[in-house]
């Protein structure tokens, strides 16, 4: 704060220096000087700004970026799991397509008795993305690329998810109303899993 005090009576001085002595070169060119410094200071002071807001969306689009990949990583668990516990109903309902099941088996393990009237849907979540879709004005050309990515990933790939979740359904659905109205074990097994005397 000092030196810019000093400064600044440096300058009053040499323009009253000027002015006294009759010398209006001399203060045009002072004039024209401290024009320029202000100038030079404000165009500075935009370029900080600008450097500033720059770092602070590079580090706002690298956070989005990271939220994204995290929830990949869940989207990719929740897929896996749904895969395991279908590749688990796999091996049931072949077991059970080829006999390999006795009643003892439906009594013990009551998930043979109920493999084709469940199903698990894969969850999978966008909110993440969908924030980084809605920055996507920040984003540098590489950032951009990856975006287009992701828009495929999340787009097409999920439609594809959704058609699978539907069957999945439907399916269940299906064998529900056809078991309920055709097979008198049905309310036992279903909603007391209990295995009855006859199936």
């Amino acid at each position: 704060l000092q030196k810019e005090s000093n400064k600044m009576k440096l300058f009053r001085g040499m323009r009253a220096l000027n002015l006294a002595s009759g010398n209006t070169s001399g203060y045009l060119k002072y004039a024209l000087g401290e024009i320029v410094f202000v100038v030079v200071g404000i165009l500075l002071a935009f370029q900080i700004d600008n450097w500033n807001n720059h770092r602070n969306a590079e580090l706002h689009s690298h956070h989005l970026f990271e939220q994204v990949q995290s929830e990949l990583v869940l989207n990719i668990h929740n897929c896996n799991t749904v895969l395991a516990q279908y590749r688990e109903k796999d091996t049931l309902v072949h077991d059970i397509l080829h006999r390999k099941v006795t009643r003892q088996d439906y009594r013990d393990h009551w998930e043979y008795g109920i493999v084709l009237l469940t199903q698990q849907e894969v969850e999978v979540s966008s909110e993440a993305f969908l924030n980084l879709v809605n920055s996507q004005d920040i984003f540098s050309k590489d950032q951009g690329a990856i975006l287009l990515e992701l828009k495929e990933l999340y787009g097409n790939d999920n439609r594809y998810l959704d058609i699978v979740n539907e069957i999945a359904t439907s399916n269940a659905l299906e064998y529900h109303k056809q078991f309920k109205n055709e097979q008198t074990w049905y309310a036992d097994l279903f909603m007391n899993f209990e295995v009855p005397d006859v199936m």
